[in-house]
């Protein structure tokens, strides 16, 4: 199994998504998720452009053990759409992975039966219909107009359940990989029609739902596909016992905005890995173009 992480420039620059309280967090972050997980991968990847290769390769000198600058295959692609570098490195892999979003630490080795699942995810993230910001009742006037959705999608939603599901991805992956290329495909596929199509408008920059809650309507539609996920549920992945346990950390959402957090991860960067601390507080302070890649 390997550990993998990816990272697209263009929204990086673009501050799309979620962002951190300042690039410089940003970069401790980087460098303290892939430390925790080289000590317990042999091979650690990262799937990037050559911007992002740039910085964090030939002037941060991030120790990943293979580089690929795949991402320079989205550069087309409206920034908005954030998750689309995510989308493409899992449909690009030829071998069992765990995918390492660079805001999650991994503090203890991954259980056994985990990484041995067909598909893996960080936990099931249930919600009621028509009440989440999820908002999966978007795909409905589309089932309707019969314009094209993957047929994973149409089937859950024809189910009309009360509480719908999504999968955290926070780290994802798993063996089987022509189930995880379908799903990857089936999303670009979607974002594609999103930005070409204009019935697909509304869906713009919905990514979470296109990544996340795509990849439950997957797992639900193909049922000799059997899932596993280090914690059951979203409040069994935050409760502080249970994460502790499981020596996981996700910075997930507003936390990278969190001041005692971003504290926190200094000083952990500084105490156990020095040399990148000192690395990133060089590059920074003295080159303020950095962020320009």
């Amino acid at each position: 199994m390997r550990a993998i992480w990816s990272f697209w420039s263009k929204p990086y620059l673009a501050q799309q998504g979620s962002t951190w309280l300042s690039p410089t967090d940003h970069l401790y972050s980087c460098a303290l998720s892939l430390e925790c997980a080289r000590r317990h991968f042999k091979k650690t990847e990262l799937y990037t452009d050559d911007a992002g290769a740039e910085l964090l390769i030939n002037k941060l000198k991030l120790p990943f053990s293979k580089v690929v600058t795949s991402l320079n295959d989205i550069s087309h692609y409206d920034c908005a759409w954030w998750t689309l570098g995510k989308l493409h490195t899992y449909s690009k892999q030829s071998s069992p992975f765990v995918h390492i979003d660079n805001d999650v630490y991994l503090w203890k080795a991954l259980p056994e039966r985990f990484m041995r699942a067909d598909i893996i995810g960080q936990n099931p993230e249930y919600f009621q219909t028509g009440s989440s910001w999820y908002q999966p009742e978007k795909f409905d006037p589309i089932i309707k107009s019969q314009h094209w959705l993957p047929d994973e999608i149409i089937q859950y939603r024809e189910q009309k359940l009360k509480t719908q599901m999504a999968v955290c991805c926070g780290i994802m992956g798993g063996s089987d990989l022509n189930f995880i290329k379908h799903y990857a495909k089936q999303a670009i596929k979607l974002i594609n029609y999103s930005l070409t199509k204009k019935p697909y408008q509304p869906l713009y920059a919905d990514n979470l739902l296109i990544e996340q809650y795509l990849l439950a309507t997957h797992i639900n539609y193909n049922r000799q596909c059997k899932p596993a996920y280090l914690f059951n549920s979203t409040d069994a992945a935050f409760d502080p016992t249970k994460s502790k346990a499981a020596g996981f950390t996700h910075l997930i959402g507003g936390a990278k905005r969190n001041q005692a957090l971003m504290n926190r991860l200094h000083n952990r960067l500084c105490y156990e890995y020095p040399e990148h601390y000192e690395k990133i507080n060089e590059l920074t302070a003295h080159n303020p173009d950095i962020f320009q890649l």
